[in-house]
């Protein structure tokens, strides 16, 4: 599951390097946003998975990570990025329904019968 879930990390991290036009800042609801909450809804489920009881270090750490992209595509504007806010927006939201869902459904989960 470790090998999964720093996968994970490594393939949000490529796919926030791929070459491409800057999106416009004011597109708060378009698919940049939708897919960055994805990555890190994703991410939050195979992190917390990965490691239980750590939700505190594991949220702390997906801000720091994303913020960092951020700030590693606003110094590589030769790709066509721009850093956006609004971004870590989106990643914080998929990372609080992440743990929001992994939470409920471990308050959700059946105890088998003895």
């Amino acid at each position: 599951m470790k090998t999964l879930s720093l996968g994970w990390a490594l393939l949000i991290l490529a796919l926030c390097s791929v070459p491409g036009p800057a999106l416009e800042e004011s597109n708060l609801l378009g698919f940049d946003k939708v897919g960055h909450f994805g990555m890190f809804f994703i991410g939050a489920l195979l992190w917390l998975r990965t490691w239980p009881g750590r939700w505190g270090r594991v949220l702390a750490a997906g801000v720091a990570f994303s913020v960092g992209i951020e700030v590693y595509q606003g110094l590589t504007p030769f790709l066509g990025r721009s850093a956006d806010p609004f971004d870590v927006v989106a990643d914080l939201a998929g990372l609080l329904v992440g743990y929001g869902l992994m939470r409920w459904l471990g308050r959700h989960r059946r105890v088998p019968a003895a």
